[in-house]
């Protein structure tokens, strides 16, 4: 059902306040017909009975007992019987009736004139002291019996519909309490999945509650444990195999040099680009391996740092467009810094096949670092997947050597210094990639 919404905690309030209010209603139907209708019905007897008891002794009396019979009768404030020579019986509009000011009221006021039936004249109601009024006749002569409805009748159902509407209240404010006990705990399994996607170390859940999320909690935590614990495997073993093969590579170039006399000029050029393929490789591995490892963060001018990665890339033969505008320094890992500009003008060098531009600006409380190529770009649904170590897009892996870690390495340096990064388009009416990286300017 579309009206219903998605979330788990907005499904259980929803459905936590619909049975608390159905169940307000059906205690108002079953104290409306169950205890207030036979409280009516029972009272309108009494009072008929009343009436038709007075006047029936009354009409039974001569004039002088009569008189102090009636005299008798109106010695309390509960219960009196009054001439009805100041107001006739006959006139239906006086100043002091009052229309029921409540259904109960109302009701009452018709089943005692059902249960009076002929004996009672007119039947009204005075609100001004919550009394009722019955026109008789004693004999031919008429009579006001009034009749005290506080005693009779309930109060104005206000104080009823006040203490429903705070228990619901408070029901609802319980049920609100309850599904938020519920969701948090879900909200934080949640989000430490979404860091967990990213490929980061999620912060441990708090595994002190209820049995059941207790449980997951404990799982979830057991899981990140052991894909750390397999992280970390990897990662020693990439920089063991890798510090192992660096020994035999240096032999390797070593023969070379010594070999070049005897080979082909072609042939040697070729193996000596092989070699330092291999060797950039095994570099790619150890940077992820070892990144931030061995480094601590140092106050470093942003622009500068930026402007010395470019001019060390330009000596390789590629010199990238600079735009400097960020006159700051952050606390930042020098040597994870150069890694990360050095992995992103690579990749734009490769697979941009164009001008590459290095930008930096500050973007409010950020400083962004980005780097735009002219190359096809990377379609949006694959960027968190070329994220992930040893991924590489279709396109790249046409004769293109590497590893599938270089953007790897760079979230992993972004992320160690609490930073963004984004793959975007270009955006400034040419085609190709835009890699932003935003790092604050506060720790």
């Amino acid at each position: 059902m579309r009206w219903l919404p998605r979330s788990l905690f907005r499904q259980n309030l929803l459905l936590l306040v619909a049975l608390i209010l159905l169940g307000q209603l059906i205690s108002a139907l079953v104290f409306v017909f169950a205890v207030q209708q036979p409280r009516a019905v029972r009272l309108a007897g009494l009072a008929a009975q009343q009436v038709q008891a007075i006047q029936q002794a009354a009409a039974r009396l001569e004039d002088g007992p009569r008189q102090a019979f009636l005299a008798a009768m109106n010695v309390g404030d509960e219960f009196r019987v009054l001439p009805a020579a100041a107001l006739p019986l006959d006139r239906t509009e006086f100043a002091g009736f009052d229309e029921p000011d409540s259904v109960a009221v109302r009701g009452f006021l018709r089943r005692l004139r059902v249960a009076l039936g002929e004996r009672a004249q007119i039947v009204r109601w005075q609100a001004s002291d919550r009394s009722i009024w019955v026109g008789i006749l004693i004999g031919d002569d008429p009579y006001w019996v009034t009749l005290r409805g506080g005693q009779l009748l309930p109060v104005a159902p206000w104080l009823f519909l006040g203490l429903s509407a705070a228990a619901t209240l408070l029901a609802i404010f319980g049920a609100v309490g309850i599904s938020r006990r519920i969701n948090r705990p879900l909200a934080r399994l949640v989000e430490a999945a979404q860091v967990m996607g990213k490929g980061e170390r999620p912060p441990r859940l708090a595994d002190d509650g209820p049995q059941e999320i207790a449980t997951v909690a404990a799982s979830f935590n057991q899981l990140a444990d052991d894909l750390a614990a397999l992280d970390r495997e990897r990662a020693v073993m990439l920089a063991g195999v890798s510090h192992d093969l660096r020994t035999p590579l240096t032999k390797l170039r070593l023969a070379l040099d010594i070999s070049e006399a005897r080979l082909e000029p072609a042939l040697f050029a070729q193996m000596g680009r092989q070699i330092e393929e291999i060797d950039g490789l095994l570099d790619q591995f150890l940077a992820f391996a070892r990144i931030g490892d061995d480094e601590v963060a140092t106050l470093q001018p942003v622009d500068p740092l930026v402007g010395a990665v470019a001019a060390a890339f330009s000596a390789d033969g590629v010199a990238p467009h600079l735009q400097l505008g960020a006159a700051v320094s952050l606390p930042v890992r020098e040597k994870a810094i150069r890694r990360l500009l050095f992995n992103l003008l690579d990749n734009a060098r490769k697979y941009g096949g164009g001008e590459v531009a290095l930008v930096t600006r500050v973007d409010g409380g950020w400083c962004r670092i980005e780097v735009c190529d002219d190359g096809p770009g990377i379609p949006p649904q694959d960027v968190e997947r070329l994220l992930q170590p040893f991924v590489r897009a279709d396109a790249a892996r046409a004769g293109k050597p590497g590893t599938g870690l270089g953007l790897a390495i760079v979230r992993r340096i972004v992320d160690l210094h609490g930073g963004t990064l984004e793959l975007l388009a270009r955006g400034d009416g040419k085609p190709g990639l835009r890699v932003s990286v935003a790092l604050p300017l506060t720790t």
